[in-house]
């Protein structure tokens, strides 16, 4: 046991209770009998997190890099197309910005005839190159709250005294628990 470990503990502790209270992820459904692992998004990427330390072995650290690019590489196909998006509006901006002047312009001097003409166009446009503008807020809103729950989870599991954690750093930083 590390003295890090015994000098967080209240006074009045005991070596036996502090033994007790440093855990092991040794198999699955260590992370839950410990009160964490719950069906919340950060309990999930602690379950994944769990069980690629379990099945590989690899320091937590390890863990934590291995999980965080195969999270990010599962996520690249999407971001792939996302971005393939936004380079198709990019193209068509200047034209769409045009047409959406024009259309203000109708909608302004009471021209509603010509105002969904040009609407028609600007819709035509998008189809035409296959992008569409909302398209663009998805990434943001995909990665977000996938990197929040990891960084909720890894701030649980940083509380909690679990042996690997409190040794599984590197280098300058060898207890993950820590703070900077």
């Amino acid at each position: 046991l590390s003295t890090d470990a015994t000098s967080t503990l209240a006074e009045g502790t005991t070596v036996e209770t502090t033994e007790l209270l440093t855990q092991s992820l040794s198999k699955l459904g260590d992370l839950a009998a410990m009160g964490l692992s719950k069906y919340t998004p950060p309990g999930i990427i602690e379950q994944i997190l769990e069980a690629v330390h379990v099945y590989s072995g690899l320091p937590f650290w390890g863990t934590v890099v291995c999980t965080t690019l195969g999270l990010r590489l599962a996520l690249f196909p999407l971001i792939l197309s996302l971005r393939k998006n936004v380079i198709r509006f990019t193209k068509i901006q200047p034209e769409y910005e045009k047409a959406g002047n024009e259309m203000k312009l109708a909608l302004k001097e009471g021209r509603k005839e010509d105002f969904f003409v040009v609407q028609k166009q600007m819709q035509d446009l998008l189809k035409e190159n296959k992008c569409h503008p909302l398209k663009m807020l998805a990434m943001p809103f995909v990665q977000a709250p996938i990197m929040i729950s990891f960084f909720i989870a890894l701030r649980a599991i940083s509380e909690l005294p679990i042996h690997e954690v409190m040794t599984g750093g590197l280098a300058w930083f060898p207890n993950l628990c820590a703070a900077d």
